[in-house]
């Protein structure tokens, strides 16, 4: 049996809420931690124009990355290997920029198409990004559930994934 032969619903049924939960927490603080970053970038910077806020959003952007995925991957995940895995890494850092594109969309549809600036005044742009995000989430934590922090394991009979291991064990005890 091969890997394409892998039943993606077996997949799916594995994922976990507590780990979602682990997941939207730990995001949740490095989104507070990106912030911070942000301003502190910002201040060292000094003056501000379109430019130099673009750049320290980026490079807030890419720190929070960076710290988003060695948490999640040991906490949420729990991989812990001493060493940086790289493809690995730019899996989760594609997830991220999809999750960011997500995020942009569904805060537009939102605050525009459901008229939260009708709704909630001066907190629509807050609420709307927010919601949005919490949406995003769902999508960022089971695409790297399911193929960016997956390991493949072989025996005689089949072959399964790491989600799936790890639900059975937890399970068994």
């Amino acid at each position: 049996m091969n890997l394409l032969n892998i039943n993606i619903f077996q997949k799916i049924k594995a994922l976990s809420l507590k780990q979602f939960g682990k997941y939207f927490f730990i995001g949740g603080v490095v989104g507070v931690i990106t912030l911070i970053v942000r301003e502190i970038i910002a201040f060292m910077l000094g003056k501000d124009n379109p430019g130099l806020y673009l750049l320290s959003i980026l490079l807030a952007y890419t720190i929070g990355t960076i710290i988003n995925y060695l948490l999640q991957r040991i906490f949420t995940f729990k991989i812990n290997k001493s060493s940086f895995d790289w493809v690995t890494f730019l899996n989760f850092s594609l997830v991220s920029v999809l999750g960011a594109v997500i995020t942009s969309i569904f805060s537009f549809i939102y605050r525009y198409c459901l008229n939260f600036d009708y709704i909630f005044l001066n907190y629509s742009a807050t609420i709307a990004f927010g919601m949005a995000s919490i949406t995003a989430s769902v999508f960022t934590y089971s695409t790297n559930a399911l193929f960016t922090f997956t390991k493949v394991y072989k025996n005689e009979n089949c072959v399964v994934s790491s989600v799936i291991s790890a639900k059975q064990k937890s399970e068994d005890l």
